[in-house]
C-alpha cells in the first residue's frame, strides 16, 4: 500500500489519510535521512519496527521489478 502524501508549500500542513491514524495514532516518530524515511508510532517496539521495515524493502524491490505495481510513476507526472 502507498500514499501520495502532499505537503502544501506555503503553509507546510498535510492532511494525513484515516487509515494511517488509525494505525499509528496522533504521536508518531520519524527517522529521515537524506533520501528516505521511516515512520512509526511513539513507544513502537524498535523489533516490530524492524520486521516491518524488512517487509516493505521485500515490496520495494518488487515495485522495482514491476514498476506498474507503484505510485511514483503517476505522481511524478502530477508534480510536472
Amino acid at each position: 500500500m502507498e500514499f501520495l502524501i502532499r505537503i502544501h508549500p506555503e503553509q507546510r500542513l498535510t492532511r494525513i489519510p484515516k487509515k494511517l491514524t488509525e494505525s499509528f495514532g496522533n504521536l508518531w516518530t520519524l527517522v529521515p535521512n537524506s533520501k528516505c524515511a521511516v515512520v512509526f508510532p511513539e513507544n513502537a517496539d524498535l523489533n516490530t519496527v524492524l520486521k516491518g521495515l524488512s517487509i516493505i524493502e521485500q515490496e520495494l524491490q518488487l515495485m522495482q521489478r514491476d514498476s506498474t505495481k507503484s505510485l511514483t510513476p503517476t505522481a511524478q507526472r502530477r508534480d510536472r
